[in-house]
């Protein structure tokens, strides 16, 4: 059968209270498909998911914050962090960053444990009651931004600059060839040279690739000799593979 209107109404009701009780918060803003509001489990308002249908609404990073993201994920790659293969923010899609037990999104900050909070909930208590919801939320809220209060990652969003990413490093071969004996196996007309780019002049793509093909050195990836993505970055093959892909870490083709 057909569920009407009300019979949705009130399933959304039911389930809003209970995810209330588990700790969820409800948003100033609702589904597009059910017009019921959005909860969210975090402190970002950006996070939401309808208790209907199970859609979320995802933050659309601006081409400045995407581009900032993608250097302070190379940047953190350098420093040992790893890029999850399947693991997405939640929020805005970017692939997620781990280092040990840490992990977390560049941009919208670090994944907090769920926090468990005791209600007082009388045993008459209606979900229905606008007035009895709210005063829920209130006693809700209250507890919640007690328990969260731990001491903030600085996420990408909330930072205003972001330094450049450091590229040579010790034995490691470098934009202006200064190393280029460092690994034998590499042929010195490809210590990383890119085609119409001018060595001299720092730019995202070339700085991705270096970031991307010093990550892959590291795995005992080999440089493929004068094979260069449509992007401009180098080609890499993984060890015991014949497949040769690009290591630009900006570029959709990669293999990040």
């Amino acid at each position: 059968a057909v569920e009407s209107e009300a019979e949705k109404r009130d399933r959304a009701t039911r389930e809003i209270g209970k995810r209330v009780m588990e700790g969820w918060r409800i948003l100033d803003k609702k589904c597009d498909d059910c017009e019921v509001p959005m909860l969210t489990q975090g402190k970002d308002d950006d996070k939401g998911e309808c208790v209907l249908c199970g859609k979320g609404q995802k933050k659309v990073l601006t081409e400045e914050e995407r581009d900032r993201a993608v250097s302070e994920i190379g940047r953190r790659m350098l420093d040992g962090w790893k890029l999850e293969d399947e693991d997405c923010c939640e929020v805005c899609d970017l692939r997620m960053c781990s280092k040990g037990d840490k992990k977390e999104c560049v941009a919208c900050g670090p994944v907090l444990p769920p926090v468990n909070v005791n209600l007082e909930l009388p045993p008459n208590f209606d979900f229905s009651d606008p007035k009895a919801l709210e005063a829920l939320l209130l006693q809700v809220q209250k507890k919640t931004s007690t328990a969260n209060q731990v001491p903030p990652t600085p996420a990408l969003s909330e930072q205003k600059e972001v330094d450049k990413v450091n590229i040579s490093a010790p034995n490691t071969p470098n934009r202006y060839g200064s190393n280029s004996n460092n690994y034998p196996n590499t042929p010195s007309s490809m210590q990383m040279q890119y085609p119409n780019t001018p060595s001299a002049v720092p730019v995202t793509n070339e700085e991705m690739s270096m970031i991307g093909a010093e990550q892959k050195i590291r795995e005992g990836w080999t440089m493929m000799s004068r094979a260069y993505c449509d992007c401009g970055g180098p080609m890499m093959r993984a060890p015991n593979s014949r497949e040769a892909m690009c290591v630009n870490v900006h570029c959709v083709n990669s293999c990040y």
